[in-house]
């Protein structure tokens, strides 16, 4: 699903570079939007560290827009354990944690197991995109539930490190991808968003929009265990009070705004993003992937 998105974005991004001599203002104005609305992914920073056992190091710095977690090895050893769970903290924990790695040193010329990796995240994106990486070490799909945070999830807390830079820096959940199969080749996807304006998720199944009921009917609601389960993607925006909000807000804002304006103008260059019909019939992936036919 993550490939399927990572193309979308690419298509939209060079759809809306190129600029045509019947652009007019609000033609111009949605492609200046939909691109100030991919740039809130971009702008993750981390510092991966290789320390070799003679004392040499290595940082190196990182910019990322997708932050990919993978699940601890012990949860690819058993995968027939329904009751394997873990929380995206400690995925979170994983990611920043310290491995031995191969790395060939420059000062003592050692090559095999002779360092210890470590990523620290040091500065963190608008949009923070996460993608869960299911896939065992055998190919089979791992099936340990996630617990995640729908409001104020404080990622550095996760980091088991000291970085005050990043102590005030907390997300809020907009939406979220599931994977209806037993296999991480393929399966059916479906999607719960939040309305921004009313605060309800909602469904997205193909063609089927429904409330969404998944947390719990708990004084601290958590996950429901089957939304927990079939998680691939979270995605997250940023609630840091040193970043001014109505930044984000102006982007969604505008992006309403400019597809009414476009939607209504006669020129109709960039029909491929506004309007197109959705079918699950014409999947060359086979996955029952939901696509876009123009």
């Amino acid at each position: 699903m993550n490939e399927y998105l990572t193309l979308l974005k690419e298509d939209l991004i060079e759809e809306m570079s190129n600029e045509h001599p019947t652009d007019d203002n609000s033609v111009r104005m949605y492609k200046q939007t939909i691109t100030a609305f991919w740039d809130m992914f971009e702008h993750g920073k981390s510092t991966v560290t290789l320390k070799c056992k003679c004392g040499n190091t290595s940082p190196t710095e990182d910019l990322f827009e997708t932050l990919f977690l993978h699940f601890e090895d012990k949860f690819h050893t058993d995968l027939g354990k329904r009751e394997n769970h873990c929380a995206l903290s400690n995925m979170m924990s994983h990611y920043q944690g310290y491995i031995t790695a191969d790395w060939p040193c420059t000062e003592c010329n050692a090559r095999e197991v002779n360092a210890i990796r470590n990523c620290l995240i040091t500065q963190y994106p608008k949009i923070l995109y996460i993608v869960l990486k299911r896939a065992s070490f055998g190919g089979a799909l791992v099936e340990t539930k996630v617990n995640f945070p729908v409001e104020d999830f404080y990622p550095y807390k996760s980091s088991g490190q000291i970085d005050n830079s990043n102590c005030d820096v907390r997300y809020d959940l907009v939406a979220s991808i599931y994977r209806d199969s037993t296999t991480h080749h393929n399966g059916h996807f479906y999607a719960v968003c939040k309305d921004d304006s009313s605060g309800v998720w909602h469904e997205y199944d193909d063609d089927q929009v429904s409330l969404s009921y998944f947390q719990g009917n708990t004084k601290r609601p958590t996950i429901r265990a089957e939304y927990q389960r079939n998680v691939d993607l979270l995605v997250y925006v940023q609630k840091n009070p040193q970043i001014n909000q109505d930044d984000t807000s102006s982007v969604f804002s505008g992006i309403s705004t400019t597809i009414q304006q476009v939607d209504s103008n006669s020129t109709g260059k960039i029909s491929s993003v506004t309007g197109c019909d959705y079918s699950t019939n014409n999947n060359s992936r086979g996955d029952n992937m939901t696509v876009c036919n123009q």
